[in-house]
């Protein structure tokens, strides 16, 4: 009877965190899993990124034996948050001693819902996962 009481109430407050996630996402349209592409100087490159309310995770989908920042998956922190707009800085420094982070990055929600974004002055094309 005591496990039939515990397992009622986890299953309950699992259903609980599930709705206040599912609140939180309709907050803040930017929260999720994305595929990230852009045009690097040389060909496509494309990251994953994963945003949370507190900050999130990217990871560029190459890398390069001269370069250990490139390629590390990487802290996000969160510059400023709206449900239009989101600002983001790649935290680099933190990953791995040395790297730089990354300057700040910026994605906007379009009339039609569509996210879009800049890493610098290079359009992000952004797919949910």
């Amino acid at each position: 009877m005591k496990k039939q009481i515990l397992w009622a109430t986890c299953l309950l407050w699992g259903l609980g965190a599930g709705t206040s996630v599912q609140a939180q996402d309709a907050a803040n349209p930017f929260i999720g899993k994305w595929n990230v592409e852009w045009q690097g100087d040389k060909k496509s490159q494309e990251a994953e990124l994963e945003i949370t309310a507190s900050g999130g995770t990217w990871k560029t989908a190459t890398s390069k034996r001269k370069d250990p920042c490139v390629g590390l998956a990487a802290p996000v922190e969160i510059a400023s948050a709206s449900a239009e707009k989101l600002e983001f800085i790649i935290k680099f420094s933190t990953a791995l001693q040395g790297c730089k982070d990354s300057s700040t990055l910026s994605l906007v929600r379009d009339a039609d819902g569509k996210v879009s974004g800049l890493r610098g002055e290079n359009p992000l094309t952004l797919t949910r996962k």
